[in-house]
């Protein structure tokens, strides 16, 4: 696939030299070394397929055409001047997957893959998309061992084992065989056919286990009638299932007979042990979501959440983050029921994205499990422990969704602040993981401090996560405690109106008779960062200023505040026409009620 990896490596002036052009000339041409590297890289795959790959329909089996394959890297590496896969050196040299090299280097070796998973399923292969990384790692492996002069595949295309046996057909069974079990992937192939000559052995990572696979050159041999394995999946992977002992009775039961007889006939569910990125992304995309990006929960990021996420679901492995896109302007109303219809709408867009990914990840044979986005959660650990299964943000982050912005919400580099999350854990690995971005989609505008009507967001990153709870969550949790205790201490119904005005009766109904209402969200409904709501804010900061912030600052409404917090001092200091009210959020007990007549009567 290559003899000369050292592109990258070549000085611009002697290419320009070399080519007999200035570099005036190479830069209207391409608009950079990368571009010109990666043109370079393309122009040579076509000829790298046509070394490299079988002629289509040249009527040999699947074996054989992909033995060709390891024939014409043999082949190659002998070669005085073979370096290795010069796609594979790229990727490696260059770590950036958005290089436009790397991505011709990708779409190359996927290219590859793909021809591999085609003849084993062409050849009948039970798990075709494993053996088909398998296969890409042992030729990436060989052609790298080969490219620094450590080994060569020249007499590594030998039997080095006993032959295969044949199956009942007179079909070569071509195994891989995991460790500690005795795991088999069979390819039935056509009588007659000769079999697959690649018997080299390799290590890799699957499934979280190291797992050893041989592809044997088996000769045909006949096989005993009835020979048969089985593959079914367990926490390390794919391997024959024994039939179970069980007692008479619940043998005998029509259930457990239709289970087993599934199993014999090879019809049981038995997904590989790693799944496939590509897949599962498209799956999440289809569900609902608007992106997507798997995280393995022994990401160092997610240390704080292993404890409650394999309460949640013993054995889990991965989360899987999904982002759920929100409409901006119904998110800016000033009429907070709008917006709170859209908060709430999204939410359940989101766990119906979530829920159908878990079924279909069930469905496939694992086990799946999905938090809510918001509510219902655990209020039996509220107020002395988290009450959320997962955190979702720091999920996201860890996944590449997004940044944690100044204002504590998730921005999307394209959808930015306007996403809900959700997240679905499955006790598999995935193929490919998210990486963490590597910028902040933050523009640093310091709007949602502005937004903020009680200082909860300092210029500096502070957040006062009790002032913004005691406000933006006043009809959840612990305002609706600290609304209860207004209405049992109140003497009568017109001592409780005195405490509590209509308006916020009406309110408080409203949020128990649906789902409960913000009273703010405004730091996330004035943020413009994200590729996709930034250009108003750049157009015009003027008439973005006008219509997004000022009429959520100029809006008259109550601000909730804790007794002499500096969010009392700040809403009543910056936002004078706005009327502040103490609470206690509920966040501390009662003081023992008077029994004289004339107590004072407490603001709630």
């Amino acid at each position: 696939m290559g003899a000369d990896n050292r592109d990258h490596a070549i000085n611009l002036d002697a290419l320009c030299k070399a080519a007999g052009v200035s570099k005036r000339s190479m830069y209207q041409l391409f608009e950079s070394k990368g571009e010109l590297w990666a043109v370079s890289l393309e122009e040579r795959a076509s000829a790298c397929v046509a070394t490299l790959l079988p002629e289509a329909d040249d009527n040999r089996s699947s074996g054989e055409r992909i033995m060709h394959v390891f024939d014409q890297l043999a082949s190659q590496a002998g070669a005085p001047d073979f370096q290795g896969c010069r796609y594979l050196a790229v990727q490696i040299e260059l770590k950036d997957q958005s290089h436009p090299a790397s991505r011709v280097a990708h779409r190359v070796k996927e290219n590859l893959t793909a021809f591999f998973r085609a003849e084993a399923e062409q050849g009948g292969a039970s798990g075709p998309n494993l053996l088909a990384r398998q296969l890409i790692l042992v030729f990436d492996g060989a052609s790298a061992r080969a490219g620094i002069k450590a080994d060569t595949p020249t007499g590594l295309i030998a039997p080095t084992v006993q032959p295969a046996r044949t199956n009942s057909r007179g079909g070569a069974l071509i195994a891989w065989r995991s460790t500690p079990t005795s795991a088999r992937n069979v390819i039935d192939r056509p009588k007659g056919a000769s079999p697959l000559g690649l018997a080299s052995r390799n290590r890799s990572v699957y499934g979280g286990e190291t797992v050893r696979f041989l592809a044997v050159k088996a000769s045909l041999e006949p096989e005993s009638p009835g020979v048969r394995m089985t593959a079914a999946r367990d926490a390390e992977g794919q391997r024959a299932t024994p039939a179970p002992r069980l007692p008479a009775k619940l043998a005998a039961h029509p259930s457990v007979q239709a289970v087993l007889a599934r199993r014999r006939a090879d019809d049981a569910v038995n997904p590989p042990a790693v799944i496939d990125a590509d897949w599962l992304r498209e799956l999440c995309l289809a569900a609902g979501a608007d992106d997507a990006a798997a995280v393995g929960l022994d990401h160092p990021d997610l240390v704080d959440e292993r404890e409650y996420v394999q309460s949640a679901l013993p054995g889990t492995r991965t989360l899987i983050a999904m982002a759920v896109r929100m409409n901006r302007d119904n998110c800016r109303s000033p009429a907070r029921s709008v917006a709170n219809q859209e908060f709430h709408q999204t939410d359940e867009q989101a766990n119906h994205a979530a829920r159908t990914v878990t079924q279909a990840l069930q469905d496939a044979g694992y086990r799946a499990l999905n938090p809510s986005v918001g509510f219902p959660q655990e209020m039996d650990r509220f107020p002395s422990e988290r009450i959320w299964v997962v955190a979702h943000k720091t999920v996201a982050v860890a996944a590449g969704l997004g940044v944690m912005g100044l204002h504590r919400n998730v921005i999307h580099p394209k959808f930015g602040s306007f996403v809900l999350l959700v997240t679905v854990l499955v006790d598999a690995e995935v193929s490919a993981y998210g990486q963490a971005l590597d910028y902040n989609p933050c523009i640093d505008c310091k709007l949602c401090v502005a937004a903020c009507p009680v200082g909860a967001i300092a210029k500096d990153g502070a957040f006062d996560a009790l002032a913004c709870t005691s406000h933006n969550y006043r009809e959840f949790m612990s305002g609706f405690t600290d609304w209860a205790q207004t209405v049992a201490d109140s003497e009568d119904a017109a001592d409780y109106r005195s405490r509590v005005t209509d308006s916020e009766s009406a309110s408080m109904w409203q949020s128990l008779s649906s789902p409960p209402g913000y009273k703010s969200g405004y730091c996330l409904a004035v943020c413009p960062a994200g590729e996709d709501v930034l250009g108003p804010y750049l157009d015009d900061r003027k008439t973005f200023m006008d219509t997004v912030l000022r009429p959520l600052q100029d809006k008259k409404e109550t601000l909730y505040v804790l007794p002499g917090s500096h969010a009392q001092e700040y809403a009543r200091r910056r936002f004078p026409h706005k009327p502040v009210k103490e609470v206690t959020g509920g966040w501390q007990s009662p003081a023992k009620r008077s029994t004289s007549p004339d107590r004072e009567t407490r603001t709630s």
